[in-house]
């Protein structure tokens, strides 16, 4: 038997349940094992399974289904809901997209149940069972139409919304409700952050758009270091730190460090490039909105903390004198361009983070 099992996200591999299933199919069949998510990428890493489970494909959970669906006898989902309510939700979304399009039957592994998606499955009575999951029934199979509104939650009133890697706002109830309507986004229970907004390019697709809500706790976990070959490049990351991430991992080698730009971008970039071996110089200027709790601090990283409203304008003069030419080959050392960094944000410079913790620009650690 083929079995292609996907899964989504940190949880299910930080909690050790990834592992224990993939090594329980391997006893019944040929295993290709996919993760789906970028945090996902590093809890993998951190786990040491890089061996084990495909981390190059960034991807919804439904596109690898579909892409691989005919390569394959069975697919299993393995998620691990914050709620079950979410988990329903969750599954409900991937039988819609992909009951039309594959042709083997598709299971959702759950934290606490197990359920068809998509046909009968030889696995699910034994998974359901070896594993004392509760059967669910399967959800009631929709047509596939134009996803026209897309339900965020439940969620902690102050909780982040993220659309492709960009903080929109931040939820105002337990559930965020976003609408289409001719090309233009509705938002109910939102507060919206409009610079986030702006930087999510039209159209929006609420199909392929990935969409989340909530913080992402993984302070409890010991991150791992990756020793790899690197390069002279310097590596600019300027508010998608999840892709840039995917794109360093993917491609290799890696660069000698990189450039990050706002709050959120320099906190997820320092906590996943980590993982690379590849440091950061990030600017920031105080206005995170905490979508990552973990803080993982590789220790040739260098954090400059700006006056408000100045990590764009000093980012975008230093990229413009200093790194026209990135990510080619540039002879300028992290803490070289730090002090150039320096220079650009003048009296507007409050404050620098090393590996010894933070300090006031007189030197003064805090």
């Amino acid at each position: 038997m083929r079995i292609l099992l996907v899964i989504h996200g940190p949880e299910p591999v930080d909690t050790g349940k990834a592992k224990e299933l993939l090594e329980y199919l391997k006893e019944r069949g040929v295993v290709m094992a996919i993760m789906g998510g970028t945090i996902g990428v590093a809890a993998v890493i951190d786990a040491g399974l890089e061996s084990a489970i495909d981390i190059t494909a960034k991807r919804l959970p439904s596109s690898i289904v579909i892409s691989m669906a005919d390569s394959c006898d069975e697919v299993i989902i393995l998620n691990h809901g914050r709620s079950r309510e979410s988990a329903l939700r969750f599954g409900e979304m991937i039988q819609e997209r992909v009951i039309d399009l594959v042709n083997v039957p598709v299971i959702q592994v759950d934290a606490d149940f197990v359920r068809s998606l998509v046909s009968g499955s030889d696995l699910m009575t034994s998974i359901r069972l070896d594993f004392g999951l509760e059967l669910l029934p399967p959800p009631v199979a929709k047509k596939r139409t134009v996803m026209k509104e897309r339900i965020v939650g439940p969620l902690t009133p102050g909780d982040p919304v993220w659309v492709n890697g960009n903080v929109i706002g931040h939820a105002l109830e337990e559930r965020v409700i976003i609408s289409i309507k001719d090309q233009v986004p509705f938002f109910q229970g939102l507060r919206v952050k409009e610079t986030g907004l702006d930087r999510v390019k039209d159209p929006w697709d609420l199909d392929t758009m990935l969409i989340r809500g909530g913080r992402i706790d993984r302070s409890d976990i010991i991150p791992r270091c990756q020793e790899q070959p690197t390069t002279d490049q310097i590596h600019i990351i300027d508010h998608d730190a999840e892709g840039q991430f995917h794109y360093i991992q993917k491609e290799g080698p890696r660069p000698a460090y990189a450039v990050t730009i706002g709050d959120d971008t320099t906190h997820i970039a320092s906590c996943l490039l980590y993982r690379l071996n590849v440091p950061i110089l990030g600017i920031t200027d105080g206005d995170e909105d905490g979508i990552m709790i973990e803080d993982t601090f590789h220790p040739d990283s260098m954090i400059l903390r700006l006056a408000p409203s100045n990590d764009d304008r000093v980012g975008a003069e230093l990229r413009d004198i200093y790194l026209s030419d990135a990510p080619s080959s540039i002879e300028l050392p992290l803490n070289r361009l730090a002090s150039l960094a320096m220079d650009i944000a003048g009296e507007t410079l409050i404050a620098i983070r090393t590996k010894d913790g933070w300090s006031d620009v007189n030197g003064v650690v805090r």
